[in-house]
């Protein structure tokens, strides 16, 4: 049974960022060729105008800013819900598959349930479990300002609001390590089947063995700094220095374009090896040009930090006959088997990824085993007819369901277009929503000007702005030069750790960020046994932290005290103030060495951190930086302006990983990642005199639960909770 398929997906080659959006575009291909009738819907991504090429029709809008004002956002609805709408009733499909809706609209899949259509989603990466920060979601209905007249608004262009909860019955993943996050964070995910993605083997031919060993190293990906590029460049570097291998070429293909500071980063990286000119950078290689890339290299290097997804560039190398040396976490453990079709090393392990590189450079029958597994793997599992087969059933299955539940058709479901003409053009209706905008946003400041509160609030909100800012720049001026009239010349020179005698450690963040810094306050006085080092929480935070071995001195910084201290991201002129009376009561006596924040995030806690350490006097002002000698680019309103240098902010990780990073980028090796908490005689106390009272012994196994937290998306679901009581239990 052929069948008329809408899919959906944020981009669509040749205008992708990562490797989904290809594999969409191969089952497209593979669809059609089965005589299925498909029509794909897209953003404008790349081409900034509405643009029909054949059935690939490029009109949705699409904004990827993770927060957008309600005036965008109802426009961004307004065209991509009557574009869908419109094709719906042009196309007739009989399902809409969605690959990724991130950036576009979410709410489209309930107008097509609106509509009377089933829907099916592919997920190969995180927007399914994060799908709640779609911008339609986010501002309807809250009711807050401008609510009313997003509500009237929607009425008369006939929007539809997120009324209902999205209709997940038919959920495919492409890998069981995402489909477990999606479960994990409390979506109803557990039904979902998990069908890989699929490669073209004939196009992705096997490379035969011409006799010559392998010399010929290949990345492919983002060039980011969560793919751990570094970790093979460092690699290569080991292999010359310790093993001799002085010609080693490394290709790395990939949009290095996207991130500038990075790539100056790893050619400085390979220059210090001495291995500079063994590094080439390619760009972005169009997808039909990849299997030549393939068959010019002999091994595929993949050294991943994060938690990759399930990565296609890593099958069609396996398909190519390229050995594979990789990390093999996420949803590539999935895939790779150690010693049989790759060679795993941990991640960021330069020197384990040099010898299992030298591994194949040494051993031809371990080369030849892991490139011939390697394809006999693609054959047996990730071909993409395998792949279309079991999506092919699946849809199906969904049509099939759809016409048992006797659901209204497309064209009896969907709101008529006016009867009289033609309908109206997008363009004309985009102006006629911006013109409706405009009235409806005079009408709203006409409201307020009438209200001292409003006007009030207006003003407040200026005057921090402008003084936030003005105390941005000339704060950092009159510090300098009153160091130079002090005769404390701040000079940041090249870090010498071992000569550290005066540390400044500031943790402004609250009780569970405390607890994980122990191992890093543990693992800095085992670096510094000799120094003094002073830390600095909040005022109640002290409790946690007074007996604490590792420090030699506590204060206190009440950055909280600030109102709206939320929406303060560049600082707050109070923090300023505060800063320097607390340099000059207790820290200018110590001739501060360094001065180290320990907050990843850029936000206001991370700013009041940075405002504390630039009035310190400490010449050298550690933090997470955006790239590579980045702190010299921030502009003059940027607060991270004041950091001296650190190491880059890449991925997410857990906070202690962060937080040993920083003492990496120092020089030292922390191995512990032991949690502390340092209590007193009274808490030891009173927490035995509450076991007691429930006839807890020493010797009993006691799991504490916390279902709360502060903020409310890191709040887990009750049922979760539930859940893991149960399991507990058996």
């Amino acid at each position: 049974m052929a069948m008329r398929i809408l899919i959906i997906s944020n981009l669509y080659p040749p205008y992708h960022k990562s490797g989904y959006e290809l594999g969409c575009q191969d089952i497209v291909e593979s669809l059609k060729t089965r005589g299925h009738n498909i029509l794909v819907l897209t953003s404008m991504h790349g081409i900034g105008k509405a643009q029909v090429e054949g059935d690939i029709h490029r009109l949705l809008m699409g904004n990827f800013k993770d927060t957008l004002d309600w005036h965008t956002v109802f426009l961004k609805e307004v065209v991509n819900q009557t574009t869908f709408k419109r094709l719906c009733r042009d196309f007739q499909p009989d399902i809409i598959f969605l690959f990724n809706l991130s950036h576009i609209s979410t709410s489209l899949d309930l107008l097509a349930h609106e509509m009377g259509l089933p829907t099916c989603y592919y997920i190969s990466n995180n927007w399914f479990a994060t799908w709640e920060k779609d911008h339609w979601y986010q501002v309807w209905p809250k009711g807050g300002k401008g609510f009313k007249v997003l509500r009237f608004l929607s009425h008369h262009f006939e929007l539809l609001p997120f009324s209902q909860p999205l209709d997940f019955k038919h959920l495919i993943f492409t890998s069981q390590y995402r489909k477990n996050i999606a479960v994990q964070v409390g979506k109803s995910a557990a039904h979902a089947a998990v069908i890989p993605w699929g490669i073209d083997i004939s196009r992705f031919f096997y490379k035969k063995a011409n006799g010559q060993k392998p010399s010929r190293l290949l990345y492919v990906g983002q060039i980011k700094p969560h793919k751990g590029i570094d970790t093979a460049i460092k690699a290569l570097g080991l292999l010359k220095q310790d093993y001799g291998c002085n010609t080693l070429p490394i290709t790395i293909a990939g949009d290095d374009k996207s991130s500038p500071y990075y790539v100056t980063y790893l050619r400085d990286l390979a220059d210090s090896y001495g291995i500079l000119k063994n590094i080439s950078f390619t760009g972005l290689t169009p997808h039909e040009n990849m299997p030549n890339l393939y068959h010019a290299h002999d091994i595929l290097v993949l050294p991943f930090v994060g938690e990759e997804a399930f990565s296609i560039a890593l099958l069609e190398a396996m398909s190519c006959g390229l050995a594979i040396v990789s990390t093999a976490a996420g949803g590539n453990s999935e895939i790779l088997k150690d010693e049989f079709n790759a060679l795993v090393f941990s991640k960021e392990n330069p020197r384990l990824c040099a010898q299992q590189i030298l591994r194949l450079l040494k051993d031809p029958k371990l080369f030849e085993s892991i490139r011939t597994n390697a394809r006999s793997t693609i054959e047996q599992r990730f071909q993409i007819e395998q792949s279309v087969d079991s999506l092919e059933r699946v849809l199906k299955e969904a049509v099939r369901q759809a016409k048992t539940d006797r659901q209204p058709t497309a064209s009896e479901r969907l709101p008529l277009m006016a009867e009289k003409g033609r309908p109206e053009s997008l363009t004309k209706l985009v102006n006629r929503a911006k013109r409706w905008l405009k009235f409806s946003k005079f009408i709203v400041q006409a409201r307020n000007l009438i209200r001292p509160q409003f006007i009030i609030h207006k003003l407040r909100n200026a005057f921090q702005k402008a003084s936030s800012f003005m105390a941005l720049l000339i704060f950092p001026i009159f510090y300098k030069g009153f160091f130079l009239l002090s005769g404390r010349h701040r000079k940041s020179s090249k870090i010498e750790a071992r000569q550290l005698r005066k540390v400044l450690v500031i943790q402004p963040a609250d009780i569970g960020d405390i607890i994980l810094t122990s191992p890093f306050l543990r693992e800095l006085r085992r670096f510094l046994p000799h120094a003094w080092i002073v830390l600095i929480v909040q005022p109640r935070m002290f409790n946690l932290v007074e007996k604490c071995p590792y420090v030699d001195e506590i204060l206190l910084f009440n950055w909280r005290a600030v109102k709206n201290w939320k929406t303060a991201f560049r600082g707050h002129i109070l923090w300023w103030l505060q800063a320097i009376w607390i340099t000059m009561r207790s820290l200018w006596k110590h001739h501060l060495d360094i001065a180290i924040s320990l907050r990843w995030n850029n936000d206001p806690c991370k700013a009041a951190s940075l405002i504390l350490m630039h009035t310190s006097g400490a010449p050298q002002r550690i933090a997470y930086i955006d790239a590579p000698d980045g702190h010299k680019f921030y502009s003059l309103k940027d607060v991270n302006r004041l950091i001296t240098q650190g190491p880059i902010r890449c991925f997410p990780k857990h906070e202690i990983e962060l937080q040993l990073d920083i003492l990496h980028f120092l020089g030292a090796n922390p191995v512990d990642t032991k949690l502390e908490v340092w209590t007193s005689q009274e808490d030891e106390r009173f927490a035995r005199d509450v076991l007691n009272k429930y006839g807890i012994k020493d010797t009993d196994l006691l799991i504490a639960f916390a279902p709360g937290a502060a903020w409310s998306y890191r709040r887990w679901p009750t049922n979760r909770f539930i859940e893991l009581g149960k399991w507990l239990q058996k």
